[in-house]
């Protein structure tokens, strides 16, 4: 079975994308820090990382090399929320 890991300090996140996943057969992990997320993908093993490059226990960017080496497929990085929301309201050019 497939397992990906979300690592996302909103719930709402992975309460969206859990039930999607596992009904196509994904066993799917969440953790709301980044040190829970890296003991899951150290115990676990997980072929997918959704990492939240904005958790408030740690850098998402310095979590990217360990976790590299934990998945066997790679990471998803999502952007830090109020970076999307900066980016998202700006006027086009």
């Amino acid at each position: 079975m497939k397992s990906l890991l979300i690592i996302d300090d909103e719930p709402a996140i992975a309460r969206v994308i859990q039930p999607v996943l596992m009904a196509e057969g994904w066993e799917v992990s969440s953790a709301s820090s980044g040190a829970h997320g890296l003991r899951l993908a150290e115990q676990k093993g997980v072929d997918i990382v959704l990492l939240d490059l904005g958790l408030p226990d740690t850098s998402g960017p310095e979590l990217i090399p360990l976790l590299r080496r934990l998945c066997t497929l790679g990471l998803i990085l999502t952007p830090p929320r109020h970076q999307y929301a900066a980016t998202s309201l700006a006027p086009p050019p």
